[in-house]
């Protein structure tokens, strides 16, 4: 007998083993999604860093904004 209740404990073991596995997939998942907001987010910062950057040289000229940066 006690080799039947070893066996059951093992199968019991098992399921659990394997909804760990499946939520530790999930969140596996859900930290790439987290990975690729945060890299779209930086996208964004470096186009709103370079369309100002534009603007300063469109609007306000090459020499006026050197002295303004570096002055």
């Amino acid at each position: 007998m006690p080799t039947v209740e070893c066996n059951l404990k093992i199968q019991r073991l098992e399921i659990v083993q394997d909804q760990h596995a499946e939520k530790i997939g999930v969140l596996f998942k859900k930290q790439d999604a987290t990975d690729k907001a945060l890299s779209d987010i930086r996208d964004i910062k470096y186009i709103l860093i370079g369309g100002f950057g534009f603007y300063m040289l469109d609007k306000v000229g090459l020499v006026e904004t050197a002295i303004k940066l570096f002055g």
